[in-house]
């Protein structure tokens, strides 16, 4: 929708300028979006159920190679320079925004095959919309080489998720969570997803549960809505394998 649209551009302008990137000409949207990003305006919904998801230009073909898809979960102020560079390694502690667990460099890029678990606000924040009581996330959609990973269980938890529930509800276990690479150049941006929450979410695009989350601009949004998750993923019995409904 041309909301989405103006939302991820005004993000885009946003954190060039904020970060002193060179990209200070007053170009039109569509133009910021094309030609500096690859970005088609065109979206997709259902893929996955729940987003709504924008094409990114690719920057090579991998003919013959394989790849397994993933994602990663980001922010307003790291979505302008992921789009511009692509998945880069932490150069320095500002940069491991959630920590280098398992790492043997602390210079890994964090993935994940489950969209579920990069779309936790532990990763993919929850930012307000500039008009009505909305708020919306991102995550990307990525491709990593195959056999240029490793991988490991979730290493977040605690006050974050229950441990006892599924964080993805089609995984019954938190192994094999997080993609650990090494190298940027075996993984590639796809998508762009959106997900928007509030009374303004439409059910039919974003489920039934985004736009029941009252958007009030009242702190710790992100805690309201994994709290709502839980709830929701504990009466439909999404509990990981040896925990029973409590």
């Amino acid at each position: 929708s041309a909301e989405v649209v103006n939302v991820l551009t005004q993000t885009v302008t946003a954190d060039v300028e904020q970060q002193g990137e060179h990209l200070r000409q007053k170009n039109a949207i569509a133009e910021v979006l094309k030609e500096q990003f690859g970005f088609n305006s065109q979206q997709k919904t259902g893929d996955p159920h729940g987003w709504i998801t924008f094409a990114l230009k690719k920057a090579k073909e991998w003919k013959g190679l394989e790849v397994d898809e993933c994602y990663h979960g980001t922010s307003m102020t790291a979505l302008a320079p992921i789009l511009l560079e692509g998945l880069k390694k932490p150069k320095s502690k500002a940069d491991r925004a959630h920590g280098q667990h398992g790492s043997k460099s602390q210079e890994t890029i964090y993935l994940s095959p489950s969209w579920h678990y990069s779309a936790h606000p532990v990763y993919s924040l929850l930012h307000m919309m500039g008009s009505g009581p909305n708020a919306f996330q991102m995550v990307f959609k990525c491709e990593v080489l195959r056999g240029q990973y490793r991988t490991q269980s979730a290493t977040f938890g605690g006050k974050h998720w229950p441990k006892e529930v599924r964080i993805d509800p089609e995984r019954d276990t938190l192994e094999n969570l997080e993609y650990l690479v090494e190298d940027e150049g075996t993984v590639r941006l796809k998508e762009v997803m959106f997900r928007k929450f509030g009374n303004g979410a439409d059910p039919a695009i974003f489920g039934d549960l985004p736009p029941k989350l009252l958007v009030d601009g009242r702190p710790k949004l992100e805690y309201r809505w994994t709290e709502m998750l839980q709830e929701d993923f504990k009466a439909r019995g999404f509990y990981l394998s040896g925990h029973q409904h409590a």
